[in-house]
């Protein structure tokens, strides 16, 4: 059942500081909705030229969660990105560009 847009969760910042009373804020469930990965997928391609950083560490990201339920389907459909492979993972953490953590 669709239930639109509602609130779902209450956002805070991790370090404990105030986040902005007027702020508005999206949240992706990468792991449950194959939808969300496409979101990130896109954001990381649109941020790219600004921030490689950020680009390079949500693919890794998309990457690192493939094997969850919307990485799976997303495999399945042919809907991830083709540039996403093992290699460049394992490029990226060699160099040190990327770092595991929970994020």
């Amino acid at each position: 059942m669709s239930e639109g847009l509602y609130k779902k969760y209450l956002i805070e910042k991790a370090d404990g500081t105030p986040v902005d009373a007027s702020a508005q804020y999206f949240v992706l469930r990468i792991d449950a909705d194959v939808h969300a990965r496409r979101a990130l997928r896109t954001y990381a391609e649109s941020v790219k030229g600004g921030n490689v950083r950020l680009a390079r560490e949500l693919r890794a990201w998309l990457i690192d969660t493939r094997d969850t339920v919307a990485g799976r389907e997303e495999a399945a459909s042919g809907l991830g990105g083709a540039e996403e492979t093992e290699d460049k993972l394992s490029s990226m953490r060699m160099q040190g560009d990327w770092q595991e953590k929970q994020l």
